[in-house]
C-alpha cells in the first residue's frame, strides 16, 4: 500500500478503501469479520462523544475551539482553487454532513491539545475523501495522534529549528543557509505553515492530496530505513 501511495495509484474508489487502513480505521492485519465490528464500535464511541459535548454548557464547547471558523468548510469548499476537483465538494463531500464542525468539537474537547488554526485544513482532506462522518473523525484523530506535538506552542519550532530543518538546509544547501542567516531569515519560520499543513496550500487540490497521503504513509522513510539494512 505505502509503494502504491507513492507511485500516485491511489483513486477513488481505491483512496477511501486505502485511507481506511493508512489513518487507522482498520487494522492492516485486520479480517472483513473484525473491520465489521470495529466500524460499529467507532460509530456507537464517536456518537457517545458528540453526545457528551452536546450536553455541556455553549461556552465550554466555545472556549475549547475558539477559533474555529464556524464557515470554514463552505468558504474551503468554494473559495480558491485548492478544492477544485471533478467531484463537487459542496454537493458531493461536506454537505452529505449535516454539521462538519462537529468532528472539531468531538477532536477538541477531550484532547489537551484542543483546537488550533490549521486543522480545519487537514480535517477537509478526510471529509472529502472518506464516505462517512465517522470516518472522517478516526482517520483526523489517528492523524493528529502522531502529528499533534506540531499544533503546540513549541512544537513546530523545535522541529524547524533543533530538529530537522536548519541541520538539514546546512548540510545540502550551506550558501542558502548563509544567505538566509544574512537576510535574519535563519530561523526558517516561514516555512512553519508548509510543514504543519503537509504542503496543502502550496499546491493544486490533485497534487496537494496526493502529496498528503503520500507523506502520511511514509514511504520515503520506510525506503530509507530498508536501505540501512545489511544485505545478507
Amino acid at each position: 500500500m505505502h509503494k502504491t501511495l507513492d507511485m500516485g495509484y491511489a483513486n477513488r474508489p481505491w483512496r477511501v478503501e486505502a485511507w481506511r487502513f493508512l489513518y487507522g480505521v482498520y487494522p492492516c492485519s485486520s479480517t472483513a469479520r473484525e473491520r465489521s465490528a470495529l466500524q460499529l464500535e467507532q460509530r456507537v464511541t464517536y456518537q457517545a462523544l458528540k453526545q457528551k459535548w452536546h450536553s455541556l454548557l455553549p461556552e465550554y464547547a466555545k472556549m475549547c475551539t475558539r477559533n474555529v471558523d464556524g464557515e470554514f468548510v463552505f468558504r474551503s469548499s468554494t473559495e480558491g482553487k485548492l478544492f477544485k476537483t471533478s467531484r463537487n465538494p459542496v454537493t458531493d463531500g461536506f454537505r452529505s454532513f449535516n454539521h462538519p464542525h462537529q468532528l472539531i468539537y468531538s477532536y477538541a474537547l477531550p484532547t489537551d491539545v484542543g483546537y488550533a488554526q490549521g486543522m480545519n485544513d487537514l480535517l477537509s482532506r478526510f471529509l472529502e475523501v472518506l464516505d462517512s462522518e465517522e470516518e472522517a473523525y478516526w482517520c483526523f484523530c489517528a492523524y493528529m495522534a502522531r502529528t499533534s506535538y506540531n499544533f503546540t506552542g513549541d512544537g513546530m519550532l523545535h522541529k524547524i529549528g533543533e530538529y530537522l530543518l536548519l541541520g538539514l538546509l546546512h548540510q545540502l544547501d550551506h550558501e542558502l543557509f548563509a544567505h538566509l542567516n544574512e537576510e535574519e531569515l535563519g530561523r526558517m519560520t516561514f516555512c512553519h505553515r508548509w510543514l504543519l499543513l503537509s504542503f496543502q496550500r502550496e499546491f493544486p487540490h490533485n497534487e496537494a492530496i496526493r502529496l498528503f497521503e503520500i507523506l502520511s504513509s511514509h514511504h520515503l522513510e520506510l525506503t530509507s530505513l530498508g536501505a540501512d539494512v545489511p544485505l545478507m
